[in-house]
């Protein structure tokens, strides 16, 4: 019988804070919408355009992986579209709390 260690986000080893909590708080501090926009739009076609299962990608997609420090997470696909969608649902969720300001 095998042993399965499961490894949470907050159990993993770290050696400084996480791509998602870095994007977090950059996006705390951020007050431009264009800024917004632009995050929105990487995010977006990183997910339209980058397959985690296949391994392969464009250069597009590359320079999104390291801008948001995601080529590591980019090797579990199941972890990178969660980071993904996470981002986005933030990013949504900032861009909500700006226009109703």
């Amino acid at each position: 019988m095998s042993s399965v260690q499961v490894v949470t986000p907050g159990s993993a080893p770290s050696s400084g804070p996480s791509a998602l909590e870095q994007f977090l708080s950059s996006l705390k501090r951020t007050r431009s919408t264009k800024t917004l926009a632009l995050h929105q739009k990487r995010l977006q076609y990183l997910a339209q355009n980058f397959d985690p299962f296949a391994g392969s990608m464009d250069s597009e997609c590359q320079q999104i992986l390291a801008h948001y420090k995601l080529e590591l997470d980019a090797q579990d696909p199941f972890r990178f579209t969660n980071l993904v969608l996470q981002m986005l649902d933030a990013l949504e969720e900032r861009s909500r709390g700006s226009a109703s300001v």
